[in-house]
Order: C-alpha cells, then structure tokens, then sequence
C-alpha cells in the first residue's frame, strides 16, 4: 500500500507499507564443501517508508525518505570452524532503519548531486545477538557528483565517505572508514572519436571494496586497487 500527496506545487509528501519475500537461491541451498543441500527457509519481511520531495527555484532538488523494516529468516553468510563459507536463517529476525537524503541542482553547464545515508541495522530483540549491529553495513556514508560540460569537453568527479563498518556477528572486528574521489576528462572530436583521461581513487585510500562477512577462508578483506591512472579512446557507431 502507498501514497503520494502534493500539499503545494513544490512539495511532494509519500510512504508506503509493504510485505515481501525472497527464496534461497542456489548457491545458498548447497553447501560449496559437501556438495549437499542447506535447509534453508525463505526470508520475509515487513517495510514501512515515509518521504518528502521539495522542488525549489533554480532547478534545486531535494528527497529525504525514512524507512523501517523487519526482516524474519534472514539468510546471512556465515564461516564454519574449518573455515569453510556457509548460510543459515537468522533466529530473532532482523531490524533495520535508516534515513536517506539526497540534493541535486543544475544549470547549462554544471551538475550536482550529493547524499547521505544514516542507518541503525540490528539484530532482533529475540535473537541471540540481540542490539548488535548487523555486519556489513555502514552507519554513516555519503558522497557528491559533480559533472562539468562545455561545448566538447566534459569533467566529471565523484567523492564517497563509507564510516566504519561492522564485519562479524559478535561486532569485534571492524573495517576503517575511508574516503574515495575519482576524477576524469572527456573530449568529443571528429568522427564521433571520445578520449577520457582520468584518475580513480585519487587521494590514495586504503579499503576494501568486497568485505567478507564473518570472514571467509580466514579472509575478510580484498584489498582495493591503489591510485590508479587510465586513458581511454573510443568511437561511436
């Protein structure tokens, strides 16, 4: 069930109620070591999302949204004693909340896009990790876009903060924060011929851009490239 409502011409209020579900897949049924079946439940869940839009002069946008769901039978990634990856149902369910902001604003030559996201995502009161946080999720991570276009050239850079992120059940280990900026030029030129010319990763940061939950094969991190160069040259058809 949902809403949408527009009190003024430049404000858009919405929200909705919802109920979902989603089956084991197949790499979750079967276990990777053993070759035999997971018994596995279909995970449920029960969301509530509430939003406003505000449309203001001079082409400025601005979304902020709230949400709260419930999740029963949460199939989570898991290591076993020798290591070994595997998946089980969570008991006790999962509590996840959150709130997403989000701003844009543009004219005939620049963009701007910027977010945030603020999360609280526990395990359920009747779990056995009751209040814990629920691992590989940041609190708090954000960014800004940007892009810049004259006739035949193009800039463009991205910047994202991720906060500290809780990679195990128990919350003991826990990945640093890190900023990323990438940046990068385009140029158009005859014969529909495109030249990008770029950095990624830009300030150097060392993270980690697939952490393994609960570890994997005694491994939780895979370590991101460093600051990277790269020139690209492509053609149209």
């Amino acid at each position: 069930f949902g809403f949408s409502y527009m009190p003024t011409s430049s404000t858009s209020i919405f929200g909705q109620i919802s109920t979902g579900f989603s089956d084991p897949t197949a790499f979750e049924l079967v276990d990777i070591e053993t070759l035999e079946p997971a018994e596995l439940e279909s995970e449920n869940s029960v969301g509530h999302k509430f939003g406003i839009k505000l449309f203001l002069r001079n082409n400025v946008e601005f979304k902020a949204t709230a949400y709260n769901q419930r999740v029963k039978n949460a199939i989570m990634h898991v290591t076993q004693e020798n290591d070994a990856i595997a998946f089980e149902n969570v008991s006790g369910g999962l509590l996840m909340r959150g709130v997403e902001c989000e701003a844009s604003w543009s004219n005939d030559i620049l963009k701007l896009r910027g977010f945030a996201t603020l999360t609280n995502h526990r395990f359920g009161s009747d779990s056995e990790l009751e209040n814990n946080v629920i691992p590989g999720v940041p609190v708090i991570s954000g960014g800004v876009q940007g892009k810049v276009k004259f006739d035949n050239v193009s800039i463009y850079s991205d910047f994202r903060h991720v906060g500290e992120t809780i990679i195990d059940n128990e919350n003991d280990i826990v990945a640093d924060p890190y900023s990323v900026l990438d940046l990068s030029l385009e140029c158009s030129f005859l014969f529909d011929l495109f030249i990008e010319i770029g950095c990624r990763n830009l300030l150097n940061a060392e993270y980690s851009n697939w952490l393994r939950i609960n570890g994997g094969y005694g491994k939780y991190f895979n370590p991101a490239p460093p600051r990277t160069g790269f020139i690209s040259i492509r053609r149209a058809i």
